[in-house]
């Protein structure tokens, strides 16, 4: 199916938003303190990592307690997808509007969406931050088994690199999946609520991942079945619907079409 110029404006409106979660989500990925006495969250089962960090040696403890994460950034991490998740929430909520043929902007007032949404980066953060507090205590090792002779200086120079690169790579996948599952959330409710007909096509057409190859293999799927089973379906996954449908609203019909509030 050819993409006219409103698909491909949306597709960009898409892009650069992924690209803006990504540029904000930078700063919080990456170890900017030094040591501090942690709290500890119990409830982080995800990544064995504090069970790794009692193999460390004294020195190798002392140098992960400097860089590890804790519920304080979890906590600041959580806000940050939230807000991101709620931008990229009203932003496709526009988007279906306008393919509608109105002017109107999406607005999430409080609510079941917002606590859906806050629930979700919730969860995420949590596996976010024991994911970097294990692979630290692995890269950590990593570097002790290249120079068993390592002292902190030496953790302290491998990992300052190790902690710019990862971020940098993390930043993009985060954004991708909370950008996405924003949307996928917004797409379902406003088709849900203004009970608009129509169809999707899952774009972009490429795809390696069996699950991605199949729908897109199914061409033109139908609204609810398509907002039923929105992705992403994996880590990285770059799909989305895209929506098409013969109805268009006038004034009056827009002015009473849902837009988060």
């Amino acid at each position: 199916m050819k993409l006219t110029t409103q698909d491909r404006r949306d597709n960009q409106r898409r892009a650069l938003s992924r690209r803006l979660t990504a540029t904000e989500l930078l700063p919080l990925l990456q170890n900017k303190r030094g040591i501090r006495v942690l709290e500890t969250d119990e409830t982080i089962k995800l990544r064995p990592w504090k069970a790794r960090v009692e193999t460390l040696t004294d020195v190798q403890k002392l140098v992960h307690l400097a860089m590890r994460k804790d519920i304080v950034d979890e906590e600041d991490l959580k806000t940050a997808l939230t807000k991101q998740r709620r931008r990229a929430y009203e932003d496709e909520v526009t988007i279906q509007l306008e393919r509608l043929g109105c002017q109107k902007t999406g607005r999430l007032s409080a609510g079941p969406a917002l606590t859906e949404l806050s629930e979700l980066s919730r969860v995420d953060a949590q596996s976010i931050i024991a994911t970097y507090n294990d692979d630290l205590a692995k890269t950590i090792t990593g570097i002790a088994d290249k120079n068993p002779r390592a002292n902190r200086h030496t953790y302290a120079k491998n990992l300052k690199t190790w902690d710019t690169t990862r971020a940098a790579e993390k930043s993009k996948q985060i954004a991708q999946f909370t950008d996405s599952s924003a949307r996928s959330v917004a797409l379902k409710d406003f088709y849900t609520f203004n009970d608009v007909q129509g169809f999707a096509v899952l774009a972009p057409t490429t795809a390696q991942c069996p699950v991605c190859a199949g729908w897109i293999a199914r061409g033109e799927v139908p609204m609810q079945e398509a907002t039923n089973n929105s992705p992403p379906y994996h880590p990285n996954c770059p799909h989305f619907w895209q929506t098409f449908s013969d109805q268009k609203a006038d004034q009056n019909g827009c002015a009473e079409l849902w837009n988060g509030s």
